[in-house]
């Protein structure tokens, strides 16, 4: 094997995992630590696994259409990795900050306010 597939392969799975690793992070934080109804739980999972593999079939099939197409077919694509760049960047943060809180709540004491916000939002979510 030359040394170019092997670069080659070596990038796609490194890819391939990034894209996996996001999106079950996508799924752990946007589906199963939400309050989602069963309707609103399948739609979302419904989404997350289809633009991924959306944005995987159409990449290809962008070159195999008339070029006048072409721009039409990727769109989704493109729209879904920037969203998805920004959705990351987005959750991490708020991440961050929900550690930052919880070492502050642990050092020094500060009322741990985020656990009667859950409870608010989850009872509102209820009746939405």
């Amino acid at each position: 094997m030359s040394q170019r597939v092997v670069w080659f392969t070596v990038f796609g799975i490194s890819v391939l995992v990034v894209v996996l690793g996001v999106h079950l992070y996508f799924f752990s934080r946007l589906v199963n630590n939400t309050a989602l109804s069963g309707a609103g739980r399948k739609v979302a999972f419904g989404l997350l696994v289809a633009l991924p593999v959306l944005s995987v079939a159409v990449m290809p099939m962008g070159r195999a259409l008339p070029q006048s197409w072409s721009p039409y077919v990727v769109f989704v694509p493109y729209l879904w990795m920037g969203a998805m760049f920004y959705l990351t960047i987005f959750l991490l943060t708020g991440d961050l900050a929900r550690v930052f809180f919880w070492l502050a709540h642990k050092i020094s004491g500060w009322p741990a306010w985020w656990g009667m916000e859950a409870k608010k939002l989850f009872f509102t979510a209820r009746w939405l």
